[in-house]
């Protein structure tokens, strides 16, 4: 996945990130940040065009570096089957 944004530290924002290809149905993914798991995170998914918008809070932001939301949904093969997937969402946030 991809996003062109690089974030300055302590930014609250919103992130782009193309190339997401998963199974449009909000009840079925999660998202997580450092190994825990967001509640009620905001995002919008548009499967046509396979972009995620996600929010990122200021403590995603809070150091420097290479940071990684990770996206577990579902993926649907032409048959409907569904199996499980886990998207990694990577952005940069740096010193200001």
């Amino acid at each position: 996945m991809t996003t062109t944004q690089v974030l300055n530290e302590g930014d609250i924002t919103t992130v782009a990130f193309s190339g997401v290809d998963v199974y449009n149905d909000t009840t079925t993914m999660s998202f997580s940040f450092n190994n825990i798991l967001l509640v009620n995170p905001s995002f919008s998914y548009d499967g046509a065009k396979k972009t995620l918008t996600s929010y990122v809070t200021s403590d995603m932001t809070s150091k420097p570096g290479h940071k990684l939301i990770i996206l577990n949904g579902q993926k649907q093969d032409a048959s409907g089957t569904r199996t499980p997937v886990q998207v990694l969402l990577p952005f940069d946030v740096t010193k200001r």
